[in-house]
């Protein structure tokens, strides 16, 4: 798999995911679309519009080159801030929780952060013949008092969720084994108390019958 898409640091157990490169290249698709569409107006512009009255033709003039430039200039910006959402928008998932970072260059700076322990349920979906073909999908999270996240296009789901299930596990298995060693301390602790209450109640009573 790419390091692009996938990478593990096996030092601290660190698992960052990038979406998969099939949204970059549909995004890249609409600039295309976007440039095509200039170049087809600057066309009819220079076919049909160019030869007609000196009036109309200056105001379809500064018209078509206000639209034609605003439309390049759109499609150029919205290219480099969907270039930088791509490489800023990741999931890490380590052995506690998962942080999900969605950052582009002025619009958005957002961090959440999910506990491994409050995940309930996880679903993995990967439907039509390319998502397959390719190896992408969603990724549904569902939480304590029913918050749900869902992340699209996410690189070999299956394999996230059997990641994900994995560190719930040992999540689980590292609470449990803490309640399991910290009871016996407090009964003990307990029992400790209530032997020198009853050694004190003894030594009151020896002291007055005395």
């Amino acid at each position: 798999m790419k390091k692009s898409m996938y990478y593990d640091e096996k030092e601290n157990n660190v698992i960052i995911i990038k979406r998969h490169f099939i949204l970059l290249l549909i995004k890249m698709f609409r600039f295309v679309f976007l440039i095509f569409v200039a170049f087809f107006l600057y066309f009819v512009y220079i076919k049909y519009l160019s030869n007609l009255d000196w009036a109309l033709d200056s105001f379809v003039h500064y018209g078509s080159f206000i639209v034609i430039f605003s439309l390049l200039n759109y499609a150029f910006i919205k290219l480099i801030l969907n270039i930088i959402e791509y490489y800023h928008t990741l999931i890490i998932i380590t052995n506690e929780q998962i942080l999900i970072i969605s950052c582009s260059l002025i619009m958005k700076d957002d961090i959440e952060s999910i506990d491994a322990y409050r995940i309930m349920k996880i679903d993995a979906f990967s439907h039509w013949f390319w998502s397959n073909i390719i190896g992408y999908g969603n990724l549904i999270i569902e939480q304590q008092k029913d918050e749900v996240r869902t992340f699209h296009f996410v690189p070999n789901p299956y394999k996230i969720f059997g990641i994900i299930k994995d560190h719930k596990k040992k999540v689980f298995e590292w609470i449990n084994n803490k309640v399991v060693y910290t009871q016996p301390l407090k009964s003990k602790k307990k029992r400790k108390s209530w032997s020198i209450i009853w050694w004190v109640v003894t030594k009151i009573k020896w002291i007055v019958w005395k």
